[in-house]
């Protein structure tokens, strides 16, 4: 592979800066958590593009989960754009111009999405793009969090780190997005252009990557065999199947959206709010998680996080009052946190040093995929009339358990160094 140095000297804290900033761009300017705008744009300016004009504009709820679907695909690929940042140097670089270009390109697809709004087919394809962008950002943000979380042994402080800032997005996110559903689109692609230029600045101070990155053979004999030695990891490939299949039951954002707005009749704002009080439950778990990281192994710190997201499903079987919905939103995102930080620590020693971006790419892929899927599924079940909004939280909370049996099948090196 491509030899490349990160100065790592220095306090912990310049990483946790970088990378927070990193994560602060590429969570908040997704469509995903500004998603109350686009929602409201597919359904009210574009259901003729979705459904058959004409017809009665029933069961459309899958084809706005089908719009982030699509959107999202970028995601689901990660490892591709991994094995770009760890094989094919940009500007003598491997971590540090990916990052800032690809910060730029990702805010200036924001603003051209503002632009043309009115076609279905432009804006999807924009968004796509722009999600696009934000993945090789994210992708090189979670390479550094192997390399800094490995050479300092910070992992689970990064981790910690990381989702704290997610958590954070969360809260800001939330009453955000509701704000600006009831605002032009355009103002919503002006916010997200400037949230994912955020860390343009700080990455070019403090990311700090000498530009010597030079191939051992060539960038694609070197592409090739960092696909070898992936693929023919038995290791990588349980942690990835594990990693799918524990988050296809674990959400369902677009059932919950829609049982909000149908049957509790909120305002966008108020959605937006709930969703503040779940990334606030994250930022506490966060806090918590940074705590007791050392003090538990994480076989067992994976265990309580998915018993916590299996109770925090069970809490929608309450959801059908404002008050009850603020606590459980909150508790939901404090205990479904636990099982995401417990999970990304695992990633993060799973990944090997050497393909930092695309193994962490492959394994963070595989939940992106898995938690769509799943939302995909809960909606048709909704759709098709086979389950109401109670009935998925029952069924996310049993699939979700169920996942505890297969902890004691999987092998000791997925859960660290033996000292860990």
């Amino acid at each position: 592979m491509p030899v490349h140095h990160l100065e790592l000297e220095g306090h912990s804290r310049q990483w946790v800066l970088v990378i927070g900033a990193g994560f602060f761009a590429t969570t908040l300017a997704q469509s995903a958590s500004l998603d109350l705008p686009l929602r409201n744009l597919l359904v009210n300016q574009f259901q003729a593009a979705i459904v058959n004009p004409g017809v009665e504009t029933t069961g459309t709820l899958h084809t706005v989960s089908l719009f982030f679907g699509i959107a999202a695909l970028p995601w689901y690929f990660k490892i591709i754009f991994g094995v770009f940042s760890d094989s094919f140097p940009l500007f003598c670089t491997l971590r540090r111009h990916y990052v800032l270009l690809s910060a730029t390109a990702a805010a200036g697809l924001w603003l051209l999405a503002g632009y043309i709004q009115q076609s279905y087919l432009s804006l999807l394809i924009t968004i796509t793009a722009m999600e696009t962008m934000l993945v090789v950002g994210s992708t090189v943000m979670g390479a550094l969090l192997v390399e800094v979380g490995q050479g300092l042994d910070v992992a689970g402080r990064l981790v910690s780190a990381r989702i704290f800032v997610e958590g954070g997005c969360a809260v800001v996110a939330g009453p955000l997005a509701g704000v600006l559903a009831g605002l032009p689109f355009e103002t919503t692609a002006i916010v997200g252009s400037v949230v994912a230029f955020a860390v343009v600045p700080i990455a070019f101070v403090w990311l700090r990557e000498p530009a010597s990155a030079k191939y051992e053979v060539s960038a694609v004999a070197d592409a090739i065999h960092e696909l070898r030695n992936l693929i023919s990891s038995p290791t990588i490939w349980i942690a990835a199947a594990f990693l799918f299949v524990a988050s296809m039951p674990q959400t369902f954002p677009t059932p919950l959206w829609d049982f909000q707005k149908s049957n509790m009749n909120l305002s966008d704002t108020t959605i937006g709010y709930l969703r503040g009080a779940g990334g606030a439950g994250s930022v506490l778990a966060a806090v918590i998680y940074g705590w007791v990281y050392r003090r538990l192994t994480l076989r067992s710190l994976i265990a309580c996080g998915i018993i916590g997201s299996s109770f925090g499903s069970l809490g929608y079987l309450l959801y059908y009052s404002l008050p009850a919905a603020i606590a459980i939103e909150t508790a939901n995102g404090f205990l479904t946190t636990l099982w995401v930080l417990a999970m990304m620590e695992m990633a993060v020693w799973v990944a090997p040093s050497t393909a930092a971006a695309a193994a962490f790419a492959l394994l963070m892929g595989a939940t992106n995929a898995g938690s769509a899927l799943g939302d995909y599924a809960f909606s048709q079940l909704v759709d098709w009339r086979v389950l109401s909004f109670s009935g998925i939280a029952v069924l996310s909370a049993g699939g979700t358990a169920l996942m505890i049996v297969s902890l004691l099948w999987l092998p000791n090196a997925l859960f660290g160094p033996p000292e860990r």
